[in-house]
């Protein structure tokens, strides 16, 4: 998770790949160990699409101690022909996250046995309208991956909005998908539909 330095509210541009301590924490420029403040949503705007993950990696922004609506943003307005995130390495973690505006897939799952928890895709912060991503808010192509379980305890996503399913599985066995309001507002009361599924 997040470890280091707490930042204001506002937008961040990540500007560097590195792990270098963040100088100057007044600039708006996010290094990758900040500390994001619980009380806050904060927006990640990416100018290019993301490297695929091909190490494992935990990616999770899920205040500590607190299961509930996400507070990091990463907005994909401002790429092109991008998913959100590509998991090519096994045993990786997506959490705590609102993906929405990518051109292609929020998530898009190329391996195994991974987690996908506490997320809202395809949809605005609080999980109210839609922001969707192009394609399917989940794609998984790939065994045992866990969509809104984290380890051994259930951690909803919301996954709503988007262009065409909310979650798709082209290929793979043994994946669990439970507790997760797919269609819906976050409070799943309101219906938020994905074009297809």
């Amino acid at each position: 998770g997040f470890a280091s330095h707490s930042v204001g509210s506002g937008s961040f541009v990540v500007n560097s790949e590195g792990d270098a301590s963040d100088s100057d924490l007044s600039d708006n420029k996010c290094w990758t160990g900040a500390q994001i403040s619980p009380s806050t949503v904060e927006k990640i705007v990416p100018g290019s699409p993301y490297d695929p993950i091909t190490d494992p990696a935990a990616i999770d922004a899920t205040p500590q101690g607190s299961f509930g609506n996400p507070n990091v943003e990463i907005d994909g307005s401002q790429t092109t022909d991008a998913h959100g995130f590509v998991l090519a390495a096994d045993t990786s973690l997506i959490g705590g996250l609102i993906i929405n505006q990518f051109d292609r897939n929020g998530i898009e799952i190329v391996s195994n046995s991974n987690f996908i928890a506490g997320n809202f895709i395809g949809t605005n912060r609080d999980g109210s309208l839609p922001l969707p991503n192009g394609l399917n808010g989940i794609r998984i192509a790939g065994d045992s991956n866990r969509i809104g379980i984290r380890g051994s305890v259930y951690d909803f996503n919301v996954v709503s909005g988007n262009t065409k399913n909310g979650i798709a599985i082209e290929s793979g066995t043994g994946n669990s998908i439970e507790t997760n309001y797919v269609g819906t507002t976050s409070t799943s009361l309101e219906p938020l539909p994905n074009a297809l599924a």
